[in-house]
């Protein structure tokens, strides 16, 4: 039992369990915790025929280990009919090379060829087998971890241990992290570096995460509380209850009680220094449901005091560690309905539920959101989801209507048996069912704005809790002299068998512990592997002999993985020692030094042959393609290599972009030049919400000669974002006109057009063209809206077109109106400012101007800008 305590506790502090050498052991651990387990049950006395109860929630999960393991079986033939699932219709279509617009005749003819050339003839029912393996791991571990505790942490004396030790891990965490932001040197633990600091709470990278961890630890700390409430008010009153009144107060200044209050205190100010609002709003939830279903039945004076202690320690807590105006700041945003639906979250949830109502049946594979999310992406989203950001919406998605099923039956019949227990008279009985009804509620309402459940920490610590729970309940159902089922039946509680199926059950997820330890080892290593490829703009100066044996280690891990990242980026490795190869051929057939060949790096990349085939194609000496490059050795041994591995990524993940966008890319070394067009083509339906894949097929499209596709896919580019204009314009601003630049490549984003007219078209002959662009941005502007942030950043871009068009007085008034809507927008104000005081409009200027510095008082520009009117209004 320490073991599993002492895991659930240490788990968050190892970046919850995130990095995959803490996952190798943590599946190790879950299996030896069972193991310990059975061991443990096997040597304790029993006084009636022994039978060993599997929970309705461990069926529920035991379900969805084998519904893991059935997605990953090869059942399904390769055909794109109506009578397969949705989802092995679109991995078949996208991992054959057939034209999407080919005909139900040629597909069924070419998709016979290819099967008959080698491909498989099944597939299994996932688009991602590694990452549904992974998912199957995990849940092996958690339900390793409920079991054990439903088997061990069986009565209310062991829960109590176990929840001490959580609420002092939950409390020294908010300690931890408050003095690493005191101290924060951009890594973790000081010496580990982090890639995105900006969310990161004391020892875990992700602040949403750490909110859900600290939510189970504040509950564990409450019910420490309410349990210390419970023993005093007993002792003090024959008919005291659980959440009663504590008459003497000195009982309370006992340490024990005492330290309750401490741990109450640290995890509630924890979770509110966490930031994170989903968590905010579960523990409200979790509180008021506990309420309603766990009621004091001799008044509600206790409860207040839990609650009252619980409010006032935090709040204290937050105003002593000087973070109150972040958190006051950051929970306000609850109370804005423009900071709650301007979300990247809702329109992502959109995406992911046309998702569900396509594959919402089969489902799509355990742990496969991210590939098939992306296809019904239709805007730049504020960040890239790998997680749905809802688990109930991600399990549908992923497992259909069977994973759902069973998320619904652990949920359900985990919920009953805390009511059961809260019906209890036994003040012990009801403790434990507030703690358990806390966790749930609390998991759940997080669970449906964040991911909190596949991060392994919040996996434990949710397990161990709600096995200890079930496994509580079910002894008081065995003390109360109810009934025990026989062996093999069914009860309200979960399945009664004899210690033998049991350990036949147990010693099944102990070999799967094993497998996904050993499996996680080689996980470990993929990734390790990975991470160590040097990107970047200047891959020619990667060290040669370091490219090739990181190459020569990925060519290992290939044999033997089924993640479609090792071959993405052995290909990827393999296309940069080519270029390098190729510049250093090239210097030496032109005598040049090393140095001075760099300069001829862009002519190396594989785009540049693409476009040669295709224009030896175009003026029909295709039989050239193959003497002057196919059969080039260099060309075919590297490049050759690389195509393969990103066919072999296409297999294992065929709905990632990026094999496709590489085989496109690589298509003049096939013989059929038709194909490149299909490749890119897959790359625009599998990722129409993403601008940097948008603007790279726009790339890849032109050098295929496709133009006016390929000037598509660069407008819809800036059409979801615009930072890749520099490098569009470097190309289209000496093929195009200004008009057919306006026509085919410029969306109707009025920013972008202000943007081009002002950095693009400065020039005295260019004045008609810049104004036509102007005009057709304030076409845009002014589309009446009713939003009143984009109501200001309308007026705010007229107030630019007005500069651009030498207006002043027509920019300072679009900026005045502009301000109306975002009064508290300091930048806008000071730059009315200085366009005031330009015009010598003092007093307005001088308004304007200290407005932006008590905005901003520490902007030092802002009291130049005030000292430059003051000198020249003369005061």
């Amino acid at each position: 039992m320490s073991l599993l305590i002492g895991v659930a506790a240490l788990t968050p502090w190892a970046n919850g369990g995130a990095d995959p050498v803490i996952q190798v052991a943590l599946f190790g651990l879950a299996g030896l915790c069972l193991a310990l387990a059975m061991r443990a049950r096997l040597r304790r006395p029993t006084p009636r025929p022994e039978v060993w109860i599997v929970p309705w929630p461990a069926i529920a999960a035991l379900g969805g280990v084998l519904l893991c393991g059935l997605q990953l079986l090869p059942l399904w033939p390769t055909t794109s009919d109506a009578t397969v699932p949705p989802v092995v219709a679109l991995r078949t279509e996208l991992q054959h090379p057939i034209a999407i617009s080919s005909t139900a005749e040629q597909h069924a003819a070419e998709l016979q060829d290819e099967t008959h050339s080698g491909l498989p003839q099944r597939v299994p029912l996932t688009l991602d087998a590694h990452a549904t393996r992974h998912t199957l791991a995990c849940l092996l571990m958690a339900t390793a971890i409920f079991l054990a505790s439903t088997w061990l942490i069986d009565s209310p004396a062991r829960i109590t241990q176990a929840a001490w030790v959580v609420a002092a891990s939950g409390a020294a965490l908010t300690v931890f992290a408050v003095l690493a932001k005191a101290t924060w040197n951009g890594k973790l633990y000081w010496s580990i570096p982090v890639g995105h600091p900006q969310g990161v709470f004391g020892p875990m990278v992700y602040h949403n995460q750490a909110g859900g961890v600290l939510l189970m630890t504040l509950a564990a700390s409450i019910y420490l509380m309410v349990s210390a409430a419970g023993q005093i008010s007993s002792r003090s009153s024959p008919a005291g209850d659980l959440l009663t009144a504590a008459p003497s107060w000195r009982r309370w200044l006992q340490p024990r009680p005492l330290l309750t209050i401490a741990l109450v205190s640290l995890n509630a100010s924890g979770l509110l220094l966490t930031l994170s609002r989903g968590a905010l709003v579960a523990a409200i939830m979790s509180a008021m449901v506990t309420l309603l279903v766990i009621q004091p039945r001799t008044g509600w004076r206790g409860l207040a005091l839990v609650l009252g202690i619980a409010v006032v320690g935090a709040g204290g807590s937050v105003f002593y560690f000087r973070m109150s105006d972040a958190v006051g700041r950051r929970y306000a945003t609850l109370f804005e309905s423009e900071q709650l639906l301007d979300n990247s979250r809702l329109a992502h949830w959109s995406d992911g539920w046309q998702a569900g109502l396509d594959h919402g049946l089969w489902g799509v594979g355990a742990g496969a959101y991210l590939h098939i999310h992306p296809l019904y992406q239709d805007e730049q989203l504020e960040r890239v989801f790998l997680r749905a950001h809802n688990q109930y919406l991600e399990t549908w998605v992923d497992s259909g209507l069977p994973g759902i099923l069973l998320l619904m039956l652990a949920i359900v019949t985990t919920g009953r048996m805390i009511v059961s227990l809260s019906r209890r008279r036994r003040l012990a009985w009801r403790a434990t069912a507030a703690l358990g009804l806390m966790v749930l509620v609390a998991s759940l309402t997080h669970a449906a704005v964040d991911y909190v459940m596949y991060l392994p920490a919040t996996a434990i610590l949710f397990a161990m809790l709600l096995g200890g729970v079930c496994g509580t309940a079910w002894q008081s159902e065995r003390e109360a002299g109810d009934s025990t089922p026989p062996s093999g039946r069914f009860s309200r509680f979960g399945i009664g068998f004899s210690p033998r199926i049991a350990m036949l059950i147990a010693c099944g997820l102990v070999a799967g512990c094993a497998w996904a330890t050993f499996a996680g080892i080689r996980w470990h290593q993929e990734h390790v592997a990975v991470q160590s490829v040097p990107w970047g703009d200047d891959q020619q100066a990667v060290d040669p002999k370091r490219l090739a044996a990181t190459i020569e280690r990925l060519q290992q891990l290939q044999r033997s993985t089924d993640d479609y990242r090792v071959a993405l980026t052995l290909g990827e490795l393999q296309i940069i020692q080519f270029r390098q190869q190729a510049l250093e051929q090239l210097a030496q057939e032109n005598n040049l030094l090393p140095e001075d060949a760099l300069e001829f790096w862009q002519w190396t990349a594989p785009l540049v042959l693409l476009q040669r085939a295709q224009q030896l194609s175009d003026d029909g000496e295709a039989a050239r393609i193959e003497t002057e490059i196919r059969r080039e050795p260099l060309i075919a041994r590297q490049l050759g290599a690389a195509r393969n591995a990103f066919l072999a990524a296409r297999r294992l993940a065929p709905a990632a972009p990026q094999p496709h966008l590489r085989l496109g890319e690589l298509s003049f070394l096939e013989e059929n030049l038709d194909h490149t067009a299909t490749y890119l083509q897959r790359v625009a339906v599998l990722a129409p919400g993403s601008a940097d894949m948008q603007f790279e097929l726009g790339r890849r499209l032109l050098a295929a000669g496709e133009q006016q596709a390929g000037l598509a896919a660069w407008h819809r580019s800036l059409q979801l974002d615009p930072r890749h204009w520099p490098a569009i314009y470097e190309v289209v601003g000496s093929r195009l006109t200004a008009a057919q630049i306006d026509r085919w490549v410029l969306p109707d984003d009025p920013e972008l057009l202000t943007l081009v007219a002002a950095r693009q078209y400065t020039e005295p002959e260019q004045r008609e063209a810049r104004e036509h662009l102007l005009r057709r941005a304030d076409a845009i502007l002014d589309q009446p809206t009713d939003d009143p942030q984009q109501l200001a950043r309308h007026r705010r871009l007229q107030a630019e077109v007005q500069l651009l068009r030498e207006d002043v007085e027509g920019a300072i008034e679009r900026f005045g109106q502009a301000l109306r809507y975002a009064p508290a927008d300091h930048e806008m104000r000071a730059r009315r400012a200085a366009l005031l005081l330009q015009v010598g409009r003092w007093e307005e200027a001088q308004r304007e101007a200290q407005y932006a510095a008590r905005l901003q008082p520490r902007n030092y520009q802002y009291r130049k800008l005030l000292e430059a009117i003051a000198e020249g209004a003369g005061l």
